[in-house]
């Protein structure tokens, strides 16, 4: 069995982490109000990318392929500054070793990785859409349930105010935490998306290096 190369670094670059404060739960208020929703943005996430990694390290191809191509490169990139050198000199170096190494062999087996990510993004969707209706529109399902029952009581019994304050005061603690859960989900959601984006960013990138830079297979 040969030796697996950590991946985790040929996609992830940290960077110093920026201090989110905790959203804080308001205070019930007399009256019910609508949870603000802020624009959330996704950033690269290290868990999400060293899952990722892991997919493509389950992934990985027997022999010489993209995988260790990359990894030639991006070794490369601490002593050879021309991207189109590095490239080159990766390949060189790997037709040496492998005989069998050509640009559309590089190419073909990165598309397998891609593979590999896209089936990752499909589980992940999937987990995220369950948790999403459990937590959120389950909630809000909630929501409309007490909503009614205030209108119903609040119309029938006057005296019963004790009862419609706090089914009121209810709605506003579950609106809220729709408001904390949404947000949480939407950002590992969105983190999910950018760290994803850079994983195929990186080998659609390489890809075209690869069209761009080496020899074409010969016929």
């Amino acid at each position: 069995m040969r030796k697996r190369f950590n991946i985790t670094n040929l996609f992830w670059q940290a960077e110093e982490e920026s201090k989110v404060e905790p959203t804080q739960e308001a205070a019930p208020v007399a009256a019910p109000v609508e949870p603000v929703r802020t624009a959330v943005v996704g950033t690269p996430d290290e868990a999400i990318a060293k899952s990722l990694s892991e997919a493509i390290e389950q992934a990985d191809i027997p022999g010489f392929d993209y995988l260790e191509f990359a990894k030639m490169v991006e070794a490369l990139k601490q002593t050879i500054p021309a991207e189109a050198t590095q490239y080159q000199t990766a390949y060189t170096s790997a037709t040496a070793f492998d005989k069998t190494v050509t640009a559309d062999k590089l190419i073909s087996t990165a598309s397998v990785y891609l593979d590999a990510l896209k089936a990752k993004e499909e589980v992940f969707l999937t987990v995220y859409k369950n948790k999403y209706d459990e937590t959120v529109v389950g909630k809000e399902k909630e929501i409309s349930l007490i909503q009614a029952k205030v209108e119903e009581k609040a119309k029938a019994i006057e005296l019963l105010n004790d009862e419609i304050n706090l089914l009121s005061t209810k709605k506003i603690e579950i609106a809220n935490k729709i408001s904390q859960d949404r947000g949480d989900l939407e950002q590992v959601h969105t983190n999910f998306k950018a760290t994803l984006d850079m994983f195929v960013g990186k080998i659609s990138s390489d890809v075209e290096k690869i069209k761009k830079y080496l020899p074409p297979k010969e016929a």
